[in-house]
């Protein structure tokens, strides 16, 4: 809700309703509305979502950001004089915004799926850690599987640090395919 400066009386309405019957009540200042205490109201001093200094805010709350530093930031960069509690609440909205944004295993797996489709000889796999994230992903391609047939041993080096002890291990895999 929006405000002009240049009227001197503050209105609010609201409606009350009880029983099914609604009333109207007005309430009025009965004196010039100052600019101090114009500015003192709290929608007055919100910073609205459709600023561009909101873009920069996504960014801040997306990266962590503290809310004394996006305090600071808004009154550095703005002319609202929000408060820290004005800020909290905003931080709060945000995040409610950004919940709503693809997270990153959804980007993950959509890029993977782009890759399939652009190479068919790229297979993928993607490991999942016991709370349920992406924990390793695996890209396959053709040439890594040829390699993979004509050379089906990996050397595995175990050294502990600082102990120049090393041991080597040699594993070889088989796969026969059923045909």
């Amino acid at each position: 809700m929006l405000r002009s400066t240049l009227f001197p009386f503050h209105f609010t309405t609201r409606v009350f309703t009880s029983k099914g019957r609604g009333t109207w009540r007005s309430v009025t200042h009965n004196h010039s509305l100052s600019r101090e205490v114009y500015d003192n109201y709290s929608h007055n001093r919100q910073v609205p979502m459709k600023e561009p200094i909101v873009e920069d805010l996504h960014l801040m709350v997306k990266a962590s950001g503290k809310c004394l530093r996006i305090y600071e930031y808004i009154r550095d960069h703005s002319a609202y004089r929000v408060t820290r509690r004005d800020v909290t609440n905003l931080m709060v909205t945000i995040r409610s915004v950004l919940r709503g944004e693809v997270d990153d295993d959804l980007a993950v797996d959509k890029f993977l799926l782009d890759i399939e489709q652009d190479d068919p000889g790229i297979v993928t796999s993607v490991n999942d850690t016991s709370t349920g994230e992406a924990g390793a992903v695996s890209p396959t391609t053709s040439h890594m599987r040829r390699l993979f047939v004509r050379f089906p041993e990996i050397l595995l080096v175990d050294c502990s640090h600082k102990t120049n002890r090393y041991h080597a291990y040699l594993i070889i895999w088989r796969a026969d395919r059923p045909d």
